[in-house]
């Protein structure tokens, strides 16, 4: 068995042996376009579980659905997934239009409020505006404000 420092000579020697003017080109270092090779790798159809074995080139990140975004990495050959909470939502600074787009991933169940409930605010007007988007698309629905105050 040689040393580290035999296996660098025995190189060396090697290569001294081919030098006969003619140069010769490094062998391909190439992953091949075998299946499993990096030219074919591609994130799966589905979300694998975590810890599921990953057969893609280490680091590679997968997206599945948009919401919520779930995403995955393949780290040391098994899938592992992000844990990263979802962005705060923020309700739009003024009334949406109806039947405008909601931005991705808006809860149907969440409710926005413009106006006045109880005709207090000084800027109020008689009526409220309430958004909601349960399809994708906002709803609005205006209401008067609730008796009580100025």
């Amino acid at each position: 068995m040689l040393s580290p420092l035999g296996l660098v000579l025995a190189a060396l020697v090697s290569m001294a042996s081919n030098c006969d003017g003619h140069e010769t080109a490094p062998p391909a270092i190439d992953a091949g376009s075998e299946a499993g090779s990096i030219d074919r790798a591609e994130c799966p159809d589905a979300p694998p579980a975590d810890g599921d074995a990953c057969a893609l080139p280490e680091g590679s990140s997968c997206s599945f659905g948009l919401c919520p975004v779930l995403v995955a990495q393949c780290t040391r050959g098994y899938w592992r997934f992000a844990h990263n909470a979802p962005p705060p939502l923020n309700c739009p600074l003024v009334p949406p239009e109806s039947d405008s787009d909601c931005p991705p991933c808006w809860p149907d169940s969440m409710t926005c409020t413009y106006g006045s409930t109880d005709c207090s605010a000084p800027d109020a007007s008689v009526n409220t505006a309430v958004a909601t988007c349960p399809s994708g698309k906002w709803v609005l629905d205006i209401r008067p404000c609730r008796d009580g105050g100025g």
